[in-house]
């Protein structure tokens, strides 16, 4: 056979199979995961307002077992609403805004500035309940917020607009808090432990539950999830995981909280109701309030005390106001 002709009637051959090669590299996708950052899911509800993508860098890393110093956790008296303030010498964080009073929101934000406080590393939006951000957009436009967790969940108010709006103002970075998340900001270690599931019928089932860990204290913070969504936590979470020395009392103390297998799994030493003095709803329920008794729990509500706070070293809890 002619070498010649025989590598001439090959060469359309060849040519068409680099192009077909060429074709395959060019097409080839990355494997997710692979050469690529991670970003955190924003809310959906906010996917058009919030500057987009929103990046985190949040450490996973656990908090130290002995940490040094001191954590101080501060249950605001905010009358029907929650705000809860936790600092340590490196890390601030606030829980929810109370409501949508202006003179609440005046009271947190002079709280916070007494304290010499000008950034929140982590700001939790427990759920879009007015009683629980009412204050969002001015705490936002008043001090640095860094990160911002909320639930997937949105609501067609003008408190939540407004405060969709001052995160997108300020471009904090939106984190979309659900169980199992872990988050340290310094010593501290949150655990997200709710919302377990994508759709409720009630908005307070949304509430991103935490237990917040500094050294040996514990703290379990509620927002308004109700036994549905506690029921979800028992199933899903070791006896360990939910047990705290503090409990912030599910939705101000109302039936729909605080169930008993719940409250025995936490088995607090105390629990803090944030309600307000001679609300409507009838807060705290003497279920609520008889239960907690039972359990011999000790109970420290704002209506009655005004602002709580602890002191814990890493080891023990000291009730710092109101004194014993």
């Amino acid at each position: 056979m002619n070498s010649k002709r025989f590598a001439k009637s090959r060469f359309p051959a060849l040519i068409l199979v680099l192009l077909l090669l060429l074709t395959s590299l060019t097409s080839c996708q990355l494997i997710p995961g692979i050469g690529t950052t991670a970003k955190t899911t924003v809310p959906t509800s906010l996917e058009t307002t919030v500057p987009s993508p929103v990046e985190t860098t949040v450490s996973t890393t656990q908090a130290e077992e002995s940490p040094d110093g001191e954590v101080e956790i501060h249950f605001l008296d905010v009358g029907q609403g929650d705000s809860t303030l936790i600092r340590t010498a490196d890390a601030v964080i606030l829980v929810d805004t109370g409501d949508i009073k202006k003179s609440v929101t005046q009271s947190i934000i002079t709280y916070l500035q007494d304290l010499n406080i000008e950034k929140i590393d982590y700001l939790f939006l427990t759920h879009p309940d007015a009683d629980h951000i009412g204050g969002a957009p001015d705490i936002i436009r008043a001090f640095t917020v860094t990160h911002c967790l909320m639930p997937d969940v949105a609501k067609s108010t003008q408190i939540f607009t407004n405060t969709v709006a001052a995160l997108e103002e300020r471009d904090v970075d939106v984190i979309q808090g659900k169980a199992g998340m872990t988050l340290t900001a310094g010593s501290l270690r949150m655990e997200l432990l709710a919302p377990n599931s994508e759709k409720y019928s009630n908005t307070n089932n949304y509430s991103i539950v935490f237990r917040l860990v500094f050294g040996e204290n514990r703290v379990l913070m509620t927002g308004d999830a109700e036994t549905i969504s506690e029921n979800e936590m028992l199933a899903a979470c070791s006896p360990a995981a939910l047990r705290a020395d503090i409990l912030k009392v599910g939705h101000h103390g109302s039936d729909t909280s605080t169930g008993q297998t719940f409250l025995s799994r936490v088995h607090p030493d105390y629990a803090v109701i944030s309600v307000g003095a001679g609300n409507k709803y009838g807060h705290p329920c003497a279920e609520t309030l008889a239960s907690l008794q039972k359990a011999e729990v000790e109970i420290l509500r704002t209506d009655l005390s005004g602002t709580i706070v602890f002191r814990g070293d890493g080891k023990n809890f000291t009730l710092v106001s109101p004194k014993k």
